[in-house]
């Protein structure tokens, strides 16, 4: 579909929404930035004001302030998306699109918290689920747009629970009395 004041060979991203209910059925394609808008009064916590965020820390793409700021507002839980908050503060506000393991590391002190005691783990895990990957070219890594939907998002409970690791050791059931075999 082309949008209005694009032109011919430009279309423009659009998404479609429908509500439904008694009275009422309307299915209409809106921008995206309109989804988006869409969406937090949907997900906004009932009696909240019109501003509020929806859900946990959602800070959207017009980010500005401080580091801890930014990392208040989005509210991570876990180490990797405290990892991830940084490096998507560095690129959305500081314009910085790439970054080195150490500079996140250092970064932790300014938003008043230790960094993680198995850092490197930690790092490998938000690369593993592909919030962070390698630029082979400089041997740095960059924030994915999963990461950065995630961040924007606010760490939404359905992006935690999809994005925990998996221990492959430690689930091998034994049993308690073993038959002896009629050999």
């Amino acid at each position: 579909m082309i949008e209005p004041g694009t032109s011919e060979g430009e279309a423009a991203e659009r998404t479609r929404v429908t509500v439904q209910g008694p009275g009422v059925s309307v299915t209409r394609d809106v921008t995206d930035q309109q989804a988006a808008e869409i969406l937090n009064v949907i997900l906004r916590p009932a009696g909240a004001p019109r501003n509020a965020p929806a859900g946990r820390g959602t800070v959207g793409a017009g980010v500005t302030g401080s580091l801890g700021e930014f990392f208040r507002a989005t509210a991570p839980r876990r180490n990797p998306d405290k990892i991830l908050t940084i490096a998507q503060y560095m690129k959305a506000v500081e314009g910085k699109e790439l970054f080195l393991p150490e500079e996140i590391r250092a970064r932790f002190r300014e938003v008043g918290e230790p960094p993680p005691g198995n850092f490197n783990r930690d790092f490998r895990w938000a690369k593993r689920i592909a919030w962070i990957a390698s630029d082979v070219s400089s041997g740095q890594y960059y924030v994915t747009a999963s990461g950065s939907a995630a961040v924007d998002g606010g760490f939404p409970e359905d992006v935690t629970k999809a994005t925990k690791v998996r221990h492959g050791r430690g689930s091998r059931r034994r049993n308690a009395v073993s038959e002896p075999s009629d050999a």
